[in-house]
């Protein structure tokens, strides 16, 4: 297979998966009947959970970033040579250890507020100064 072919084919590959990817998060995003609309924020514990599911998208997004630098790794490693084959091979191992480390700290949270139920849906009360 020639150069232009491999090209055309792993620029397929990569739009397709980048279109699967932001698919996906559209459908987290407006399945997750949890988060509170930027217009809806009237206090500060909605602040903090429109700024809680923002960062758990954030990281379903980084996670899949790195899948898809993994895939796109491993056609490289398939047609290149010599050296950029290690290089890719290297990279490959790094992408994988690093999506687990993030995919086991997100568990890790994940278990720790489950484990104290600190994921309720009731807004704490702010002390007030009684007369």
């Amino acid at each position: 297979m020639n150069m232009v072919m491999f090209k055309k084919n792993l620029r397929s590959v990569v739009v397709g998966m980048v279109l699967s990817v932001n698919a996906f998060l559209v459908m987290t995003t407006s399945v997750s009947a949890q988060s509170v609309p930027a217009s809806k924020i009237k206090d500060f514990p909605d602040l903090m959970h429109f700024a809680m599911s923002t960062i758990n998208d954030i990281i379903v997004f980084i996670v899949a970033l790195g899948v898809v630098w993994v895939v796109y790794l491993a056609f490289l490693l398939i047609k290149v040579e010599g050296e950029k084959k290690d290089e890719a091979r290297n990279s490959i191992i790094y992408g994988l250890v690093g999506i687990f480390v993030m995919i086991s700290i997100w568990g890790l949270v994940n278990i720790f507020v489950n484990t104290f139920q600190l994921d309720n849906d009731t807004k704490p009360v702010p002390p007030t100064l009684s007369n």
